[in-house]
């Protein structure tokens, strides 16, 4: 009979867990007040922004360039 709470017992304790974390991860990433979050969400949107920027200088770059070859070889048949 022990066994069986202690089994139970621990069931419950390893389904209660992950989701109390969940919810204070969500909680957690909801407040807006909390410095270090705004800080850190700032710091994403202007990283991912510069990476777009740089990516899409170079497709711009490679684009030019394959246009260009194009052109030369037509000219040249």
């Amino acid at each position: 009979m022990l066994q069986l709470l202690s089994q139970q017992d621990n069931y419950f304790l390893e389904e209660c867990i992950p989701t109390a974390e969940d919810e204070r991860t969500v909680m957690a990433k909801a407040d807006t007040t909390e410095v270090r979050q705004t800080t850190i969400d700032k710091a994403h949107i202007r990283s991912n922004a510069d990476k777009k920027l740089a990516v899409s200088i170079k497709h711009l770059t490679q684009n030019t360039t394959y246009g260009m070859c194009t052109a030369i070889k037509r000219a040249d048949k």
